[in-house]
């Protein structure tokens, strides 16, 4: 989609007549010193010398001091707002610092009253109300993508809004750390990590929490922005006689019915509420209904008393809107500063009693609770209750548990502990601020053009963009009137050869454009003023003035904590001054310095534009709804979701990106594709140790092909299952499923076991070199007939519980059909019955790999072991790697199928993590097993995460029936991210919903893992937001050494990790130190051969009983033997690539000493 042409703000150009350069206009500075030369030429002309040489000294003197006046005056202010300036430093001298009963008595906020559905009646009588606005994600936007996205803003302000003002205010919060560290450190202490088996995963969690606030936020300064369309309703708006015709808005009629009688105030006040309702609504579904990925709500009151409590005071605060109900009568207020110290009683939460009916006229902070226990006990009422929540949520627990003392008003609580406007900056509390005003916008403003400062990170800010509406048709006459001038002065400039003629000619030009878009469309005009105010409290300071020190550039003597908190200032409006005034925003901003009081509240979310009131010359500028769309101040997302999965910090704001799968909307599935070595299976094991960290009832599955998962199954005391052909699996195991998942679920937990039975069985056929097809019938009526002997019924799940057959008693149900043709056939006709007996026998015939002693003799009975619901399990596949295809599809649908029987018995959310997932795909049998699975285990809460080095392997294309079930699959995948994965080509990256930056970034410019820089880089995109998001992955320091651990070469578990801890683990349960779990599952993998120079070759780690057959029958026998042969040697012995043929030399030579596989 193309630029807007109504992102448009014609520059200002100075069409003044001037003689010599001094604006005719501006002579009128000169009068006096006019006046005092006439004086000065009577006193002269009359002989009185001492009248002369005074007159003449005094007029000199004004005529100079007038002269310089006028020349030093820019374009952006006025001689008599320079006068101005000059009386007000010294009267802000005078008048200032406030205290807080001064602060009280002015009412600086502007605030009257907030109402419990969250607007607020001004000191002004204005009424006021927010929408808050949800972030979208615009990382890596193209530029047409960003021209469609500020497009649909534009055109909801032009046609929706259009004749009522508001503003854009936006403002930053910090990140509290603890919200991610809290969780972990709340587990650390819990009872379920109480026993000493344990011990290792209690420092792990200790160890996360610590990293996660004192090494990881630190460096990422992330802040949370907030962001809030203001609308009001002044009471000349709307404070007139009723309409004669009787035509009242909704909302007018609603409050008027809430106000009977006859006083006059209040009708007023009803018919501005009434409206200020009718204009929320059309922000909220009008407006921002059509912003594809951008959402709005109206805040209740807790929140607007949050934000101007922030504000006003100078007092810190995590906000938690989700935290805030609308209609609860309630204010909170942070009784904790930046340091964390206890703030004055004054500045202590106020609240209300929280009726079982909230009255939307109940003003909040007119009431006050008698006690701490009315305040904070939990009451009967669910909104009451929500009273404590909401305190909790955002301030934490109350500070000695007293309440306010009796008098106290909304004003007080909403007024700062100290005021003072100062030259360059104004002290709310313990924060100094300074504010810019926006003089000057890009005549042509890109799309999201303040983006730059919308991500900023490390400073705190308030951004308020003011936008005032115009009627379009005096607008129209406005405009051919500047035009005339403008062109007039171009022309005389002309003549002059003034070079200032081109700047003419441009703003003509962008003046006659603007005429045209006015005239001829449906945009809107509009004015435009915006404020930015940078703020700098105690903790900001306390970090400049550690960093001085350590720096050497001052000693703790010289710096107070004012002198800090001004430095830091300065240093974050310098910073913030060079993203203003740099590309993409290119605005020119000033902040004049005795007029920061009057700036400090136009830039506030409600107050009114003292700047603008005080001010001879205009602040605002002429544009049109374009460029209010195109400044789009919500251009980025913050994902953080209870319970989600911790996928890394967003490269463009760097919050912590925390998304549940399981709130995607659709399946629950992921899907990671990226080359070898980029760090795909290191990120995927951080996450999903982290997920199942911070709830250990969910189950966690892990499965690949090479042992990477080994120390994060040793942390988790999981069970390690090395499947190697030889574990009795039963292919027939079902388990009941629970009635929480039956109802209402559209699934059949029998059918789909019956089929995968089937398949099983198919496979075994295929894997002989027969078409399974012929079978397909007789085998599933032998399975259901299995099933119904087992006293197994398809349509009572409460029979699936019972003890499930196994493959003995199938081959039983064939002979059964074999002896008895009849009992399995529809009549009793010779020939039906001749070829049900032939089936039966020849399955019988192709099935005897299942006798004693056979191939698959080993699949006969009950499952050795099962996957344990609630805690982690890893299925180690290294040992099938060599085997063949259909071998190896057969015992990856074996695997599957006890994977989905856990699933079912899990008690809470499952994730069942498959990385080198290619091998699930080798047959079209296991696609569409696989396909099915992907749509019914939602039902189950339960996630399949696909881990692959290759896209297309999850991109149909052929029309082939298993190409559908790759789409089928990766439609399922609500979750996809990349990382570095340089194959990706552009039909494959726009299958994948990429522009042309987003697939570079992916091919040649996201950070891999092998680079060695401690993080990886990659992209996420999620199903139900926008785009996609650019992530960098880092561990701390105990994860890593978890998610490297090699059992070969870093010995029993325990012991390695109490080398990166620091703590002597005590061994487990009085045996070998560390010898469990995964160990175990090594050892006993190896059949307790040790890793040694005459050592089995089989105690390397990726070589099983297939490769070490092939090996022996090449004459390689021991470990010494495999770390002299040439790799190029082995791997033609073993049928292995050559790469995978020199780890296993490496580790050979090193005694078996293996390296970390990605």
């Amino acid at each position: 989609m193309d630029r807007d042409p109504a992102q448009l703000v014609p520059p200002y150009i100075d069409t003044r007549l001037k003689l010599w350069i001094i604006p005719i206009r501006e002579f009128t500075y000169l009068l006096p010193a006019i006046a005092l030369a006439g004086t000065a030429w009577w006193g002269a002309a009359t002989d009185r010398t001492a009248l002369f040489a005074g007159a003449a000294a005094t007029a000199l003197f004004a005529g100079v001091a007038a002269i310089a006046l006028v020349l030093g005056t820019h374009e952006y202010t006025t001689p008599a707002d320079r006068l101005a300036t000059i009386r007000k430093h010294f009267a802000n001298r005078r008048l200032y610092p406030w205290s807080h009963d001064d602060v009280v008595d002015e009412t600086v906020h502007g605030v009257r009253r907030i109402y419990s559905d969250g607007t607020a009646e001004m000191e002004d009588g204005r009424m006021v109300g927010l929408v808050r606005v949800g972030g979208r994600n615009t990382d890596q936007q193209s530029e047409s993508e960003a021209n469609l996205m500020v497009g649909q803003l534009s055109d909801g302000i032009d046609e929706d809004i259009q004749d009522f003002d508001f503003r854009f205010w936006s403002s930053t919060t910090e990140f509290d750390p603890e919200r991610v560290g809290a969780k972990y450190r709340e587990q650390a202490f819990s009872e379920t990590f109480a026993d000493e088996e344990w011990a290792p995963a209690r420092e792990v969690l200790h160890g996360i929490a610590e990293w996660a606030e004192d090494v990881d936020a630190p460096r990422w300064r992330a802040r949370d922005w907030q962001h809030y369309i203001v609308v009001e309703v002044a009471p000349e708006e709307v404070d007139a006689p009723a309409r004669d015709d009787g035509v009242e808005s909704r909302g007018q009629r609603l409050l008027q019915a809430l106000t009977p009688g006859d006083n006059t105030g209040e009708q007023e006040r009803s018919r501005r509420r009434g409206e200020l309702y009718e204009r929320l609504a059309t922000v909220e579904e009008d407006v921002l209904g059509n912003v594809q990925g951008v959402d709005g709500e109206r805040i209740g009151a807790g929140e607007h008393a949050l934000l101007l409590a922030r504000y006003w005071t100078g007092v810190g605060h995590e906000l938690d809107p989700e935290a805030v109900d609308e209609e609860v009568d309630v204010a909170v207020f942070p009784w904790v500063g930046d340091d964390g110290a206890p703030v004055d009683p004054t500045q202590r939460p106020s609240a209300v009693e929280a009726e079982p009916e909230t009255d939307p006229d109940a003003v909040v902070g007119e009431e006050r609770v008698e006690s701490p226990e009315e305040a904070f006990d939990e009451p009967e009422d669910e909104q009451a209750g929500l009273l404590r929540r909401v305190r909790d949520a955002l301030v934490g627990p109350a500070h000695g548990g007293a309440v306010l003392p009796e008098g106290d008003t909304m004003a007080e609580a909403l007024s700062p502990e100290t005021y003072d406007v100062c030259d360059g900056h104004t002290r709310v509390g313990e924060q100094y601020c300074r504010t810019f005003w926006v003089a000057s916008w890009p005549t042509e403003p890109g799309a999201r053009f303040l983006r730059e400062l919308y991500t900023m990170r490390d400073v705190d800010l308030d951004v308020c963009l003011r936008a005032r509406s115009r009627d379009k048709r005096s607008t129209v006459n406005e405009l051919e009137h500047r035009i005339a001038e403008v062109d007039a002065s171009a022309l005389e400039r002309e003549e002059d050869t003034d070079i200032s003629a081109m700047a003419a000619d441009d703003t003509l030009e962008s003046l006659v454009k603007m005429y045209e878009i006015v005239r001829q469309t449906n945009s809107q005009p509009w004015d435009l003023a915006g404020y930015v105010t940078v703020r700098a409290g105690t903790r900001r300071a306390l970090e400049r003035a550690e960093q001085e020190i350590d720096d050497g550039l001052a000693t703790e003597d010289e710096l107070t904590l004012d002198v800090a908190k001004r430095r830091a200032l300065e240093d974050d409006v310098e910073r913030v001054r060079d993203r203003l005034e740099s590309a993409p925003a290119d605005l020119l901003v000033l902040s004049p310095e005795t007029r920061q009081g009057e700036l400090f509240a136009a830039a506030s979310p409600t107050g009114r534009d003292e700047y603008d009131a005080i001010s001879t010359r205009d602040r605002y500028t002429l544009t049109l709804g374009g460029t209010l769309g195109a400044a789009f101040p919500f251009c980025a997302a913050t994902i953080d979701e209870d319970g989600g999965v911790e996928f890394g910090r967003s490269i463009q704001n760097g919050s912590e990106v925390i998304a549940d799968p399981f709130k995607r909307g659709g399946a629950p599935h992921l899907l990671t594709i990226a080359k070898s070595g980029s760090g795909k299976t290191y990120s995927v094991g951080k996450r999903a140790l982290r997920w199942w960290l911070a709830d250990p009832d969910r189950t966690l599955i892990l499965c690949d092909t090479m042992g990477g998962f080994g120390g994060v199954t040793e942390l988790a005391n999981g069970e390690r299952f090395v499947v190697d052909g030889t574990q009795t699996i039963n292919p027939l195991d079902i388990r009941e499923t629970p009635d929480a998942v039956l109802d209402g679920a559209d699934i059949d937990p029998y059918r789909m076991k019956v089929d995968e039975a089937r398949e099983f069985i198919a496979g075994i056929l295929r894997s002989q070199g027969i078409d399974p097809g012929p079978f397909v019938a007789t085998i599933e009526e032998a399975l259901e007939a299995t099933y119904a002997r087992a006293g197994i019924e398809r349509d009572d799940p409460a029979t699936h519980g019972r003890t499930s057959p196994t493959m003995d008693e199938f081959l039983e149900t064939l002979g059964d059909m074999l002896e008895n043709p009849t009992d399995y056939t529809h009549t009793d006709h010779d020939q039906e019955v001749e070829e049900k007996e032939k089936a039966a026998s020849r399955l019988l015939d192709k099935l005897s790999g299942f006798k004693e002693h056979g191939k698959y003799s080993h699949l006969v009975g009950q499952s050795d072991a099962r996957i344990t619901p609630g805690s982690v399990t890893y299925l180690d596949l290294q040992q099938i790697e060599g085997q063949g295809a259909a071998e190896k599809s057969t015992m990856l649908h074996l695997i599957l199928g006890q994977v989905y029987q856990a699933v079912k018995q899990a008690p809470e959310k499952t994730m069942f993590v498959v990385d080198e997932a290619h091998y699930l795909l080798y047959s079209e049998e296991m696609i569409d097993w696989l396909q099915r699975a992907a749509r019914h285990w939602r039902h189950y809460e339960a996630a399949m995460w696909f881990v692959s080095q290759s896209p297309q392997e999850f991109v149909g294309g052929a029309g082939d029936e298993a190409s559908e079930h790759r789409e089928t699959i990766l439609g399922q995948c609500s979750t996809v991210e990349f990382y570095r994965t340089p194959n990706l080509s552009q039909d494959v990256g726009q299958r994948f919903g990429m522009n042309a930056s987003q697939r570079e970034f992916v091919r040649s410019r996201a950070t891999p893992g092998s680079a060695g820089l401690g993080y990886s880089q990659g992209m996420v995109s999620f199903e139900d937001m926008s785009g996609w998001l650019r992530l960098q992955v880092a561990a701390s320091p105990l994860e890593d050494a978890v998610l490297t651990y090699d059992p070969d070469s870093d010995g029993p578990f325990r012991e390695y990790l109490s080398g990166h801890a620091g703590v002597d683990f005590a061994p487990r349960g009085g045996g070998e130190a560390a010898s469990s779990g995964v160990e175990a599952g090594v050892r006993a993998s190896k059949n307790g051969t040790q890793n040694g120079e005459g050592g089995d070759i089989e105690a390397i780690r990726g070589i099983g009983p297939t490769y070490s057959d092939r090996l022996r029958e090449a004459g390689i026998t021991t470990v010494e033997e495999l770390a002299d042969v040439e790799p190029v040697t082995v791997a033609d012995a073993a049928d292995v690539p050559v790469d995978r043929a020199k780890e296993w030399a490496a580790r050979a030579s090193r005694n078996g000493t293996a390296e970390v596989a990605d």
